[in-house]
């Protein structure tokens, strides 16, 4: 609480000036030269949940990294699948392996990755208690890592929380100042470079065509696959002047059924595709990058992945036609 009231004091020439003064009955409040200075209090509550955040964040990597050094030198045995159970659109998997002339068995939950009965897969057991065993590769150097970085991200959170638990200093009061007018804000233009719009077309028109007559060749060696290939680009390309100063353009192909974009099962919200980016301009200088390298290594992955078992790739009509339409040129083959 503050007391807050002026006094007249008498200056020179008989003149009159006041003077401020506050009286306060706030501990959290220090005034010093007649300014007052607030103390925002110090939050337990707050304080304790910041460190129980760090706690469990530094525990939950350190374990982790722990199972994985441990882990990481444990022997490889083969297993076979004797059960598999549907949870949704995960499964639930037990199997059967031996180790040191027993069978022991496992289970591996809620995994996206379906098993058939009978077959095997790779894992790796505890050679001190043999009935432990978890699937090779499950726990991998990159996930350790990418822990790791979310574990340094957390950790700065948990810093922030506990720095604003503690008493901290508010700034002194003063007058308030008028609000400047505002102005309406206006809309800004893409920023035109110096590049023809007219080259860039010419170069994607010429990929294009070249990446068609691509697919084309392999859709001949696997009849039964469908594709469509689609260009799409980052902002409009006028048919003349400049294209804009930053700009890229990706050619894009997907697995396609009755001129549909297939979608790789029911709801899974993943379309399988090869992409590479075409075009690129930065700097006032145009990329162009037509060695379709990566984009034929992905082509022949995605291809042999659908001939695999084509069943389970789906129809998604909704969401083709939304791809179709945010894609500037679209051909269908096969």
């Amino acid at each position: 609480m503050c007391l807050r009231f002026w006094k007249l004091r008498a200056g020179g020439a008989n003149k009159k000036r006041k003077i401020y003064y506050c009286r306060t009955m706030n501990s959290n409040v220090e005034v010093i030269g007649g300014a007052m200075k607030r103390f925002k209090g110090f939050n337990p509550v707050l304080f304790a949940a910041a460190v129980i955040f760090l706690c469990v964040t530094v525990y939950s990597l350190v374990s982790n990294v722990t199972v994985y050094v441990r882990q990481r030198n444990w022997p490889v045995a083969t297993a076979t699948v004797i059960d598999v159970a549907e949870n949704g659109k995960e499964y639930n998997i037990t199997y059967q392996y031996e180790a040191r002339g027993n069978v022991y068995t496992g289970k591996l939950h809620r995994v996206r990755l379906r098993y058939g009965f009978g077959e095997t897969l790779a894992v790796r057991y505890d050679p001190d208690a043999p009935e432990k065993s978890v699937r090779q590769g499950a726990m991998t150097r990159r996930s350790i890592l990418t822990q790791a970085g979310l574990s340094v991200v957390f950790c700065l959170v948990g810093y922030c929380l506990i720095r604003r638990a503690l008493p901290q200093k508010e700034p002194e009061e003063s007058a308030p100042e008028r609000p400047a007018p505002k102005t309406p804000a206006r809309k800004s233009r893409p920023a035109e470079g110096t590049i023809s719009a007219a080259e860039v077309r010419q170069a994607e028109d010429r990929i294009f065509r070249e990446v068609c007559q691509l697919v084309r060749d392999v859709q001949e060696k696997h009849p039964s696959v469908g594709y469509a290939v689609r260009l799409e680009r980052s902002a409009p390309l006028e048919a003349a002047g400049y294209a804009p100063a930053r700009y890229e353009a990706w050619l894009i192909v997907s697995l396609a059924r009755n001129r549909t974009i297939l979608e790789s099962g029911p709801d899974t919200g993943e379309w399988p595709d090869a992409r590479d980016r075409i075009t690129r301009i930065r700097g006032g200088k145009l990329t162009v990058s037509d060695g379709y390298g990566q984009l034929s290594r992905e082509l022949e992955a995605i291809t042999a992945d659908y001939e695999a078992g084509p069943d389970a790739y789906a129809e998604n009509k909704a969401a083709s036609d939304e791809m179709r339409r945010e894609a500037c040129r679209v051909e269908w083959i096969g």
